[in-house]
């Protein structure tokens, strides 16, 4: 039976049971961190009940140099 009254968190339980996990959480969607050359892909888990985060760790910034690449990763 379906709760509203109940608070959904992210915490990988159906809390109000309307048969949707951590529903409102974008857990499991893509997301980037990073800038230019850095920027990696990953996906939002949770990272407290309320609020969920990018798993997705950034590249390291390189030297600059002339290959058509932000190795720097300044975004330029």
């Amino acid at each position: 039976m379906i709760n509203p009254t109940s608070i959904e968190k992210c915490d990988g339980v159906d809390n109000n049971c309307n048969g949707v996990i951590d529903d409102g959480f974008k857990v499991g969607d893509k997301c980037n961190n990073g800038i230019g050359g850095c920027n990696t892909e990953g996906k939002y888990v949770c990272k407290n009940t309320l609020e969920t985060i990018c798993d997705a760790v950034p590249g390291k910034p390189q030297e600059g140099i002339c290959n058509c690449s932000d190795n720097n990763c300044d975004g330029k």
